[in-house]
């Protein structure tokens, strides 16, 4: 009998989206709400008629429906995905990754590791351990092969981030941005160090092409030619008004910042990297914050407060026009961007990894992590690897029990 009810419910779901696509525009909202459910369960299948009507539309309502249904497809169907995070007791923060909807616990070792950064090709995650969550400063950097679970120490840094490419491994060091060569002809080149005058590099960020390498130094964003090694370009991160820099993200020819006057007035600017005056994004100061630059640099994504809470924002980088996408948000974790600019991985106020669709606002939760001790909460991000559409890399974890959670 259950099985003969399966098959019945089976039969009638919706198979082809074409005769879906008119009840969008019913002016029965019940109507549309039901072709919308059904495009959605359809799933990929959907995907182009549905990208057709929205390009070919111009009733604002209409796109506006259209987005909203493509944003719970490609939620579903992200194109393949990787999420590494870290779990357990803070002082033991044990490394987790979600892959495609499965939870695999890499760690079980009390040792407290963080800084995390996956390669281009989501088959190395690299990572800073320590086992003294007491210690902030520089400690071994490790790479492991996600499919075999073995590691390799490299040098002692306070964070790694891959290049594009991932012909490179940047460590932000005491004494400069050391690049350590991987990939098939990583033995025919030498390991380089950057920006040996800037002091210490807490953090470092590629630009989506390749090109560039930025850090903050002092209270300015250092943007560095990578491959000439040569300081690019030298952005003063106070602009007028403004006494601190708190954050940045680097795309291709800008750079967002968050600047202000702490505690509670900051501001996002965007400074081009080929030279000129800042601009701030919008008038009205939040507390504080982080942005992450979309790489089309079209949008800036930014948790800021509301009121006595932080909520997540997407900024027009043209008009500063703001969108609220989530009604919370951790202040201190960095969001990623996809390389197509489709989506965005961030963490909420709860602590639940978010999966949000950037066009229709909708927002798929992936996982429950943990942050662990430290001075600067941005260590703790999760680290991301969007497939589009490639085969997700397989992941070997452990079989003896985490910290306590």
């Amino acid at each position: 009998m259950l099985l003969a009810t399966a098959l019945a419910t089976f039969a009638v779901l919706p198979q082809d989206p074409l005769p879906l696509l008119p009840k969008l525009r019913d002016r029965d909202a019940k109507v549309q709400a039901a072709a919308a459910r059904d495009l959605e369960a359809i799933g990929p299948k959907a995907i182009p008629p549905l990208r057709e009507l929205l390009a070919e539309t111009k009733d604002q309502d209409l796109r506006t429906l259209v987005e909203h249904v493509l944003g719970g497809i490609e939620l579903e169907h992200p194109g393949g995905l990787l999420v590494a995070f870290t779990r357990g007791e803070a002082k033991a923060s044990e490394l987790w990754v979600w892959r495609d909807g499965v939870e695999t616990v890499l760690t079980a070792d009390h040792a407290m590791d963080y800084a995390l950064s996956l390669s281009p090709d989501g088959a190395r995650l690299a990572f800073v351990r320590t086992p003294d969550h007491h210690d902030y400063g520089m400690h071994p950097t490790i790479v492991r092969e996600l499919a075999t679970g073995d590691e390799r120490e490299l040098a002692r840094a306070h964070a790694p981030a891959w290049s594009p490419d991932g012909a490179w491994l940047a460590l932000a060091t005491d004494g400069g941005i050391v690049l350590v060569p991987f990939g098939a002809d990583a033995k025919e080149r030498q390991q380089r160090t950057l920006g040996r005058d800037l002091g210490k590099i807490h953090h470092a960020a590629w630009s989506p092409n390749g090109r560039f390498l930025a850090c903050e130094a002092g209270d300015a964003v250092v943007v560095l030619d990578a491959a000439a090694g040569t300081v690019h370009a030298r952005l003063d991160g106070t602009p007028a008004g403004t006494s601190s820099l708190y954050s940045f993200s680097l795309g291709d020819s800008l750079v967002s910042m968050v600047s202000g006057n702490g505690p509670y007035h900051w501001w996002v600017y965007l400074a081009p990297i080929a030279g000129g005056e800042p601009r701030r994004l919008h008038e009205q100061p939040f507390r504080h914050g982080i942005t992450a630059l979309s790489p089309r640099e079209d949008l800036v994504f930014c948790t800021q407060s509301k009121g006595e809470d932080y909520a997540s924002f997407v900024l027009d980088t043209a008009d500063g026009a703001s969108r609220e996408v989530f009604a919370n948000a951790s202040p201190l974790l960095r969001p990623t961007w996809s390389a197509d600019g489709r989506f965005v991985v961030f963490v909420d106020g709860k602590d639940t990894i978010q999966l949000l669709h950037a066009r229709s606002g909708r927002t798929r939760a992936i996982a429950t992590m943990q942050e662990g001790y430290g001075p600067n909460g941005m260590a703790f991000a999760p680290a991301v690897w969007f497939g589009a559409g490639r085969p997700v890399p397989l992941v070997r974890g452990v079989t003896a029990t985490p910290a306590a959670k």
